[in-house]
């Protein structure tokens, strides 16, 4: 299975990227680079997804369950390396926007 979320990549003055993501609140995390922001960011989702199965809730709606990668979506292996997910990301100098490439 492929989780599928959208993010935000935020450049900040610091010199740091802030990964949010408004269809998993939550989800925020911070790298040096945009890889290491979104590797940050994946292994922040699997930590929240064991929470989210653990209490029994389930995930938001916009949190796509799918059987296969996208074009659309970068894969992304957190470092637990049994989670397959899939990033769609937007950079933005000013603040959070999404876009589909």
């Amino acid at each position: 299975m492929y989780y599928k979320v959208r993010v935000a990549l935020e450049y900040q003055p610091d010199g740091y990227y802030v990964v949010t993501s408004e269809d998993f609140p939550g989800l925020v995390t911070d790298g040096k680079t945009i890889d290491e922001a979104l590797e940050n960011a994946a292994d922040a989702f699997v930590t929240l997804l064991e929470s989210y199965e653990s209490l029994g809730r389930s995930l938001p709606d916009s949190v796509i369950v799918d059987e296969f990668p996208s074009a659309k979506f970068q894969t992304i292996t957190p470092k637990d390396n049994a989670t397959n997910l899939c990033f769609q990301t937007a950079v933005s100098p000013s603040g959070p926007a999404f876009h589909t490439p």
